[in-house]
């Protein structure tokens, strides 16, 4: 019984670890967000066509909230071990191990790398917006620059 309690405390902890780890996550990104959505109302008030950005920033908020949801939900989950006989102590703790590991792996997959994703597409919104409009702002020579002075 105590090697049970032990197996299945180890476990929680792990689960623990890396939610709170994905948790900060969340959170680092919505800080993120929020300075390319300063960005975006800086380059809107710059007459830039920002809005296609502030959509993906929308859906990026979105994506974030239904993502805390989810691990909240795993961080609540309570892995436990119960060992019948010490001869299938092993057989038992590597399923909910493997248990464990497929949930986690699931909500990187499928949770954290969406997010991450839309992070990187606005990023790269962002470096063609202000890439495109930069070639169409005229350039000044030297000569306009000195004129200026």
């Amino acid at each position: 019984a105590q090697i049970a309690e032990k197996l299945s405390k180890q476990l929680n902890f792990i689960n623990d670890k890396i939610t709170d780890n994905y948790l900060r996550h969340l959170e680092k990104w919505s800080d993120i967000l929020n300075k390319m959505e300063s960005r975006a109302a800086k380059l809107a008030k710059e007459d830039f066509a920002a809005s296609e950005i502030n959509l993906k920033i929308a859906a990026a908020r979105g994506a974030i909230l239904k993502a805390n949801e989810q691990i909240l939900i795993q961080k609540a989950k309570i892995y436990s071990v119960e060992i019948e006989d010490e001869e299938s102590v092993g057989k038992v703790f590597s399923k909910a191990r493997q248990e464990l590991r497929d949930d986690l792996s699931s909500l990187k997959k499928d949770v954290m790398e969406p997010i991450k994703e839309i992070l990187r597409d606005i990023h790269k919104s962002f470096k063609a917006l202000t890439e495109r409009t930069s070639e169409d702002k005229p350039k000044v020579t030297e000569e306009q620059e000195e004129q200026n002075e």
